[in-house]
């Protein structure tokens, strides 16, 4: 049996609320939130950076972020 891999999300502060749905929708999957957790202003690249940082080095995918 094949093991699914997580579910990687990463967002803006506009994306939050939307960002809260699809955790909801998908909480049967391991998720990994790389942000923002707030809704006070930040730019989208922050949270993507920090996303593909973890995608690219794959062992920090089983960390925290």
């Amino acid at each position: 049996m094949t093991q699914t891999p997580p579910l990687l999300l990463a967002n803006d502060h506009s994306g939050l609320e939307l960002k809260q749905k699809i955790k909801e929708v998908f909480s049967e999957l391991e998720i990994i939130d790389f942000g923002t957790m707030t809704s006070e202003s930040m730019d989208y690249p922050d949270s993507a950076h920090r996303l593909l940082e973890a995608i690219h080095t794959e062992s920090s995918v089983d960390m925290e972020p």
